[in-house]
């Protein structure tokens, strides 16, 4: 272990006052002694954080037996103990139980774990991730967020979200959606989970998209800042479309535009906001084709007009808002229950 790599006096004070806790003949005052030590800075505190994570780290692994340390009641966990029980003991014991080959700045990199992040409907949330990444989630949306050393690994659930990756070569940055999944390494772009599939739209940079979560590289393809891609559930790819960014992020100000998308796909977005569930009965309307814009706060509106310009009924009720198809021209009979 390099000289650079060697714990620093309060990294080892962590260590010495983390061992003394786990006695279980601890005294109180040594107890006492620790609790000071740690309430002295933030600095004491990460650092036994980290020491307990380490630690934690070695219960999972194969380990030799410990150095035997002696420690004194009743010292002072600041003050260095001398002699061969000093810091070079209290290293080594931790090093060892985690059988590390790379030395102390290797045991203590951040190790993976799991984060999840949801909204309920009608709520936009941003988060901000460990790596400085962003991720922007609209209504009724779920991502888990699953970081290695590897890879930074985010799955999104349900939903649709923006992510702002930082840029990091080492580790690259991967959404998974639907099956597929979404590779950058520092970019921003826009991931949508639909009614049939998952459509990608990059906002800045360069994305890979491949249908099949790498399992099969030959079928990514590479998509720009400024277009636009779907993947389906059985593996095949739409066209790329060029779309300009502000459109496709139109929803993080309460604006939904489509064009020329089924009512089906269209209502799995507007459930996203709406408080009452939006629901189609009969399988024409669920066809119907829509291009245009539809604000958020006023979607009860335009639920309404879709009955002067299609066969349906619009009916309401405390729970739901309800299109039936109609098969003559439904005039001004919109019910309410």
């Amino acid at each position: 272990m390099k000289s650079s790599e060697l714990p620093s006096a309060i990294d080892e004070q962590a260590a010495r006052c983390y061992l003394r806790l786990q006695d279980p003949e601890v005294s109180g005052p040594d107890i006492e002694a620790c609790l000071d030590w740690l309430e002295f800075s933030h600095e004491h505190q990460a650092a036994y954080e980290r020491v307990e994570a380490l630690w934690k780290v070695s219960a999972k692994l194969p380990a030799p037996p410990l150095p035997q340390l002696e420690m004194r009641r009743g010292e002072n966990p600041a003050e260095p103990v001398r002699g061969r029980f000093g810091w070079l003991a209290v290293a080594a014991a931790l090093l060892i139980a985690v059988g590390i080959a790379g030395g102390w700045r290797y045991a203590f990199e951040p190790q993976a774990k799991t984060l999840i992040y949801t909204t309920s409907v009608g709520e936009n949330r941003s988060v901000a991730l460990d790596d400085g990444s962003t991720v922007v989630l609209s209504g009724a949306s779920t991502v888990v967020v699953d970081y290695s050393r590897a890879e930074r690994r985010v799955t999104l659930s349900d939903g649709q979200a923006l992510f702002n990756v930082a840029k990091d070569r080492l580790r690259p940055f991967i959404v998974s959606a639907g099956g597929g999944q979404v590779r950058a390494v520092g970019t921003a772009f826009d991931v949508r989970r639909g009614l049939q599939g998952v459509t990608v739209t990059v906002v800045d940079g360069v994305v890979q998209v491949d249908p099949h979560s790498g399992v099969d590289g030959r079928r990514a393809k590479r998509l720009e800042a400024g277009y636009q891609l779907s993947y389906f559930a059985d593996g095949s790819l739409g066209a790329v479309m060029r779309v300009p960014p502000e459109q496709a992020l139109a929803w993080r100000d309460g604006k939904l535009i489509f064009f020329d998308r089924p009512l089906a796909d269209i209502v799995v977005d507007l459930n996203r906001y709406s408080r009452r569930h939006v629901v189609l009965q009969g399988e024409e309307i669920r066809a119907l084709r829509f291009t245009g814009v539809i604000m958020v706060d006023r979607m009860q509106d335009w639920l309404r007009g879709l009955e002067k310009s299609s066969p349906v009924v619009l009916v309401e009720s405390d729970e739901a808002l309800v299109l039936r198809q109609v098969a003559a021209s439904p005039g001004k009979s919109r019910k309410k229950k």
